[in-house]
């Protein structure tokens, strides 16, 4: 299996370095130090860029490229931030794909073009207080009746909770027990009553806001619905590629870290020489290497 990119993925992977590494990075710092999100004027310019949506159908705004190429482009911005990269997270292998997949074509049609044109952020409201890898334990439940979705209950771990435009909401929409009973509806902030709790103060992940979302009687039309109850399989379907995104965020870290690495040993000198030139420092970057292209080789296989 040939896993060398071809000349477009390459410019692809180029332009998307260049943006990050030579914009980005201030951009970065002031997002870290003051724990606050990307502001919206530069998700635009990503949307100008053609950074969101790379791998979203054009009919809906996207690139129309593949998961592949969308990886690409993330790992580029992860090497920065994951807060810089976080939006190309969510409009590559984020919520938003269910909605493209699965809604019904008006619905997907209003909203995915908005996030592939930067003009809304969609986040994933999966989590609970007391359901988190026990996904199917949750309890919020919506109602449909008279055309009309009744959500109530609460969220929990939500990135970009309390920021997010519009939220992918995890519920119980019938009375069958575990993943029967689940699907997915589409709330858009500022419904009437939907409310967040305090944001989070986290150890890291800065600059990408979380706060428990509260569902109190939440009503939303019928239109909403993205995955009726029993749809929790194709749910997670969507949620694959999100994983390769979320591994792909961690990938960037570590080669970032490789890279300044790299720099520094060569800069820096001990005993009259680079530190590089000591072998216990070049099987360390070797391990290092090696771990990042393995890791890089195995998301790209699974993408």
């Amino acid at each position: 299996m040939d896993f060398r990119l071809t000349d477009d993925q390459r410019q692809l992977q180029d332009a998307a370095r260049a943006f990050a590494q030579g914009e980005m990075r201030p951009v970065a710092r002031e997002l870290e130090q003051e724990d606050k999100a990307l502001p919206a004027e530069w998700i635009k310019r990503y949307a100008e860029m053609g950074f969101l949506g790379v791998n979203v159908s054009e009919d809906l705004g996207g690139l129309g490229l593949g998961n592949l190429e969308a990886l690409i482009v993330l790992e580029e911005f992860a090497k920065v931030s994951p807060a810089v990269a976080f939006p190309i997270f969510e409009s590559s292998v984020g919520p938003v794909r269910a909605v493209e997949h699965f809604a019904h074509a008006d619905l997907a049609k209003r909203i995915v073009p908005k996030v592939c044109a930067g003009e809304m952020v969609v986040a994933v409201a999966m989590s609970e207080p007391e359901a988190g890898s026990a996904l199917t334990d949750l309890k919020t439940q919506a109602v449909i009746k008279d055309g009309k979705i009744v959500l109530n209950g609460q969220k929990r771990w939500c990135s970009g909770g309390s920021h997010a435009d519009a939220y992918v909401v995890y519920c119980k929409l019938s009375d069958a027990p575990g993943a029967k009973g689940i699907g997915a509806v589409l709330v858009e902030d500022g419904t009437p009553g939907l409310s967040f709790g305090a944001r989070e103060r986290l150890m890291g992940f800065r600059g990408v806001p979380s706060a428990d979302i509260f569902f109190d009687n939440v009503e939303v039309p019928e239109a909403n619905l993205i995955v009726p109850a029993g749809g929790f399989k194709q749910l997670m379907e969507a949620f694959d590629l999100e994983r390769c995104g979320n591994s792909t965020m961690c990938l960037g870290i570590a080669q970032s870290a490789l890279d300044e690495a790299l720099a520094y040993v060569q800069e820096r000198k001990q005993f009259g020489k680079p530190l590089v030139e000591f072998q216990a420092v070049q099987m360390k970057l070797a391990e290092m290497a090696l771990r990042c292209e393995a890791s890089r080789l195995l998301i790209w296989r699974a993408a």
